[in-house]
């Protein structure tokens, strides 16, 4: 193995010191891993291994950043750093496809890259600063991929670089190489890392798909063309037809409005040394889409009709290639682009940038009943959604059914924002424990679990789970129907699952840490009210003494009309819904 001894004495790094030196590990650690003498910066070092090591959980992990306050500034500067580095990227990317368009053009086609690049960065960065803050007595050894400088990425869009790039242990350790290559203090003795050792979490992946619809939507797109409405959550395709044509046929705007930032430089306090790396991580992971395949694409979305001033209404997933790019074009056009929640966390949750830059920009922002967050900047309109007013009040409880509902890991985090850091798995994990640990015997024979399964995490939950419980009962498949019957539904973190069972009034008790959700000043007081009704716990023993109270009389207390009353509140504001919601719809985009 390779070793790098800048700035060393000889005689303090003889081959015997080196032995019994200690090591810092970034990825998984290995056979050679000592745990009371060496040392990991997360939880991630202990994925796919952490069987061979139980006790791993109880170990402390050092957070990127240590308040509210101190991620909210980070938050800030990677939100202001990205808007600045996107308009640097909109010119070397014109110049790279001998283009002339203007920043707003690129803004759908790169924004959400930059910003999860410069988040992801900007977190280790702090991380590795952190570190070497509170071990500056000590000396260690650690592993990189080097020269780092030189690795490049080959990333389709941006479903792949997130899959495939950012959650992968192979990226990871890719960025925290850059790093200490930067950061690591002199008496360090860096080695180069055999990466044929990294266990990939993202194997099982492939390459990104096209995105597909289905038949009525392309018969509706033969007809009709480019669909000025679409993709938005609940709306079934032949309503998806009839708002288009209404678009179609609604005078058009003689003055369309965005509310995109101007970021004429980067942060102040975002060292120079860090914008160098930043550049070296985006050079070697632009996205093919808008390299490579820009011609084709820019081709495609160019067959299709833009309208100056007419409504473009959509809430297509970011990761859509060909859904960004009719969405530069629309913009680029003089259309009136107009997104829609499609999700959680919109209104409720602080340090919402991304969304900012990415949703909030347009020319309005369809909510599920709010309309402010965080103070942001946009025109926020409070519409009933269509896929919560499906399930409006439709809980009949016909069992008595107990459901816990789980999220994801996150292990190796690529934001900035209100998301849980890393370091809070272990104490997520044993949460969910103690919860199912202090219910009723009599109750566990009607309790089940629903592990999250949009993505893979890097981490076993359900298997986890099993492991304390082995007789535990799994929801592996579609949570409406057993979550519309149940006599009870529990929530360990406020997801999308919070807006359904406030819309379809399900009985509900959550549990989750308020430093680890931080939440909009606007929505705390609906989360306060929510919490003096015992509908929201800080831990879930609590929550399990609730549910053990009342169980045999649930309905009575969720009937309640102090209950009601706080729910009511709550789904009015963040998960409105309404039996004729298209009226709603109808009577508002014809004012827009």
């Amino acid at each position: 193995m390779s070793l790098f001894f800048a700035q060393m004495d000889p005689a303090r790094f003889s081959i015997g010191n080196l032995l019994y030196m200690r090591s810092l590990y970034l990825s998984t650690v290995d056979q050679d891993y000592r745990q009371d003498y060496d040392s990991v910066l997360g939880p991630w070092s202990f994925a796919s291994v952490e069987n061979d090591y139980p006790n791993w959980q109880d170990m402390s992990f050092l957070n990127a950043f240590d308040s509210a306050a101190a991620v909210s500034q980070a938050s800030q500067e990677c939100a202001d750093l990205t808007g600045y580095m996107v308009a640097q990227w909109a010119n070397k990317l014109n110049a790279l496809n001998g283009v002339n368009y203007k920043t707003k053009f690129w803004s759908p086609l790169i924004t959400r890259w930059i910003f999860h690049s410069t988040s992801a960065a900007w977190r280790r960065w702090n991380l590795v600063k952190k570190f070497i803050e509170k071990n500056r007595e000590k000396s260690f050894k650690v592993s990189i991929i080097t020269p780092a400088i030189r690795k490049k990425w080959q990333f389709t869009g941006l479903s792949e670089f997130i899959d495939l790039g950012l959650l992968s242990p192979e990226y990871d350790l890719w960025l925290y190489s850059l790093i200490i290559e930067r950061l690591a203090p002199s008496d360090w003795v860096i080695e180069i890392a055999d990466t044929s050792k990294l266990h990939s979490t993202t194997q099982h992946l492939s390459r990104q798909l096209p995105v597909n619809t289905n038949i009525a939507k392309r018969l509706g797109r033969r007809l009709l063309g480019r669909l000025p409405f679409s993709d938005i959550p609940g709306v079934n395709p032949a309503w998806t037809i009839v708002f288009s044509t209404f678009l179609q046929i609604i005078p058009k705007k003689t003055k369309t409005k965005y509310y995109f930032f101007d970021f004429p430089s980067p942060p102040p306090n975002v060292p120079v040394e860090f914008l160098k790396m930043l550049d070296i991580i985006l050079e070697n992971t632009v996205l093919q889409s808008v390299t490579e395949k820009f011609y084709e694409n820019n081709k495609q979305a160019l067959k299709h009709k833009y309208v100056a001033g007419r409504l473009f209404i959509n809430a297509a997933s970011h990761s859509n290639e060909e859904a960004n790019f009719q969405a530069a074009h629309a913009i680029n056009a003089g259309e009136a682009f107009t997104r829609a929640q499609h999700g959680a966390s919109y209104g409720t949750m602080a340090h919402s940038h991304v969304k900012k830059l990415t949703e909030y920009t347009m020319t309005a922002f369809l909510t599920w009943g709010w309309k402010s967050q965080n103070n942001l900047k946009g025109k926020f309109i409070a519409l009933p959604s269509p896929l919560l007013s499906r399930i409006r009040n439709r809980h009949r409880p016909l069992n008595a059914n107990v459901i816990l509902v789980g999220t994801k890991t996150w292990l190796r985090s690529q934001r900035v924002d209100y998301t849980p850091d890393p370091s809070y798995t272990p104490l997520y994990r044993k949460e969910k424990i103690k919860f199912i640990s202090a219910l009723d015997p009599e109750i566990m024979k009607n309790f089940y679990y629903r592990p999250y399964l949009r993505s893979q995490g890097e981490l076993a939950d359900k298997e986890y789970v099993l492991k304390y419980f082995p007789m535990l009962k799994i929801i592996d498949g579609s949570l409406e129907r057993p979550m519309l019957d149940c006599r009870i539904l529990v929530l360990d973190h406020p997801g999308t699952t919070l807006n359904m069972t406030m819309a379809a009034n399900v009985p509900t008790v959550c549990f989750w840490n308020d430093d680890t959700w931080p939440l909009s000043p606007e929505a705390a007081p609906y989360f306060d009210n929510l919490r003096r009704v015992g509908i929201l716990f800080s831990e879930g023993a609590s929550a399990a003494s609730k549910i053990n109270g009342n169980f045999n009389d649930l309905q009575h207390w969720w009937k309640s009309q102090e209950v009601q009353s706080a729910r009511k509140a709550w789904a009015d504001h963040y998960a409105h819904s309404s039996k004729i919601w298209w009226w709603y719809w109808f009577k508002e985009l014809w004012r827009l």
